[in-house]
Order: structure tokens, then C-alpha cells, then sequence
């Protein structure tokens, strides 16, 4: 039987995600909103509202909460280390129009870091 060539998940890239809460934001307001109703009408109305905001220009955006935070995923290259996602962070605080961000961690209660 010939030997496995799958690649690890972590060898072929990963991604963050992120949950932000963007300032006098309207536009992305709205595609929280279409997004609950229609998935790809909310991707559009975020990406237009993305195509003049650079700094968001990687991130994808996954939804948002009914508080108004948007919830975006950074994709990356090679596996989702503490200083991609640290950077990445660092990147969307420095945004004047972001309140406040944080990364969308999975808890795994019993395991290490």
C-alpha cells in the first residue's frame, strides 16, 4: 500500500480570526446586517466599504455579532504562530477606525498552549 502524501494542516497555511469593533463604521453596519439575511450580499457590502480601507484589505470578513463587531479572518502562508497572529493584531489596533479587536480563540481545556 503506497505510503500517505497528505500534507499536515499546518504545513499547507491557516488563518485567525479576529472579532473588531469598528468606529463610526455605518457601512459595515449594514453588511453585519445583509449578512444575516444573505451571506453574499454582507461579503459585498463589506468589500466595498474594504476597497476603501486598506488596512482591512487581507482580512475576509466571516459575519458579525448583533452588538455590531465585525468577525474577520487573516489567512497566512504557514501555520497561525503566536507573532503572525500578535502582528495581525497589532496591524487592526493601529487602524484609527477600530474601538477595540481581539483574536477568536478556541479554548481546548486540558491541553497546553
Amino acid at each position: 500500500q503506497p505510503a500517505s502524501r497528505s500534507v499536515p494542516a499546518q504545513a499547507r497555511g491557516g488563518f485567525a480570526d479576529f472579532i473588531v469593533k469598528l468606529e463610526d463604521a455605518p457601512d459595515v453596519a449594514e453588511a453585519i446586517r445583509l449578512f444575516r439575511k444573505d451571506k453574499a450580499a454582507g461579503r459585498a457590502a463589506f468589500e466595498a466599504w474594504q476597497a476603501e480601507n486598506p488596512d482591512f484589505a487581507d482580512f475576509e470578513f466571516r459575519g458579525g455579532s448583533y452588538s455590531g463587531e465585525a468577525f474577520l479572518r487573516k489567512r497566512f502562508d504557514g501555520p497561525p504562530d503566536r507573532s503572525r497572529v500578535a502582528a495581525a493584531l497589532e496591524r487592526l489596533r493601529a487602524s484609527p477606525d477600530v474601538a477595540y479587536c481581539d483574536p477568536d480563540y478556541t479554548a481546548h481545556p486540558g491541553q497546553g498552549d
